[in-house]
């Protein structure tokens, strides 16, 4: 299903995110990729028919896609159930959020703002994605309005953080910048390892925390070799029979 990227349906089907089993499920986190390629394969369809109208009409399109999107996340539990945290259209509001900051991003004027503006701006946005670690959990029956503290944090460091600032300086530091190049293979390879740690404790529900720091060292390595011997020579288009 994931290959078909069609994962979040069928997980949507079988289980819930938040259920008990689903913790002892290796493949659980491939629904997020399936939502984000159900809106790839649609946003280039509306960015061709849209955008045409001009790039205005096209960000107020997108503005109206996350705000109804938002408003079906935040009510639509009572109605859709489980199926509220997998399906796209509750998802959408966040990768419009994304798509808009592209947009904004290219007609922000730096010179219009000064540099201590700025800075304030990344440091909330920091301090709002690092809260978010702090405040969110199952309780807030995402993804609603209370997602909305990671996404507008992720928003204004992509748009304010620039050269020269402390902001930039700490996020552009050798060892943060590997640690994002591998973060992809460190998604995919994290929750296999923490689940199928899962079924050799006496509870599945509660892992030792040194079970936990062994899967998480162990994810970040896997996903330095996936990096280098997957990635890399994919993107590089370097393929070989090796």
């Amino acid at each position: 299903s994931s290959v078909a990227f069609s994962s979040n349906l069928y997980f949507a089907y079988s289980s819930g995110y938040f259920a008990s089993n689903s913790e002892l499920l290796p493949l659980l986190h491939t629904w997020s990729l399936s939502v984000e390629e159900q809106f790839y394969l649609i946003y280039p369809f509306l960015f061709l028919l849209f955008f045409k109208s001009g790039k205005k009409t096209f960000i107020f399109f997108l503005l109206v896609i996350l705000i109804l999107s938002l408003v079906l996340a935040q009510f639509g539990g009572s109605l859709l159930g489980k199926w509220n945290f997998y399906l796209l259209p509750t998802r959408a509001w966040e990768l419009s959020a994304g798509a808009m900051s592209f947009f904004l991003g290219r007609g922000i004027k730096k010179q219009f703002y000064s540099k201590w503006i700025s800075e304030l701006l990344t440091v909330l946005g920091l301090s709002a994605v690092f809260l978010s670690f702090l405040v969110l959990d199952q309780s807030i029956q995402a993804p609603g309005v209370w997602c909305l503290l990671p996404v507008i944090g992720t928003i204004l460091i992509i748009l304010f953080c620039r050269q020269g600032s402390l902001s930039y300086f700490l996020l552009s530091r050798k060892y943060l910048v590997f640690l994002g190049l591998i973060s992809y293979g460190a998604y995919l390879w994290h929750h296999p390892l923490l689940s199928i740690s899962r079924h050799f404790v006496l509870h599945p529900s509660y892992l030792p925390n040194a079970v936990t720091f062994v899967a998480v060292i162990t994810s970040l390595l896997l996903a330095c070799l996936s990096y280098h011997f997957i990635e890399k020579p994919f993107r590089n288009g370097k393929l070989s029979l090796k």
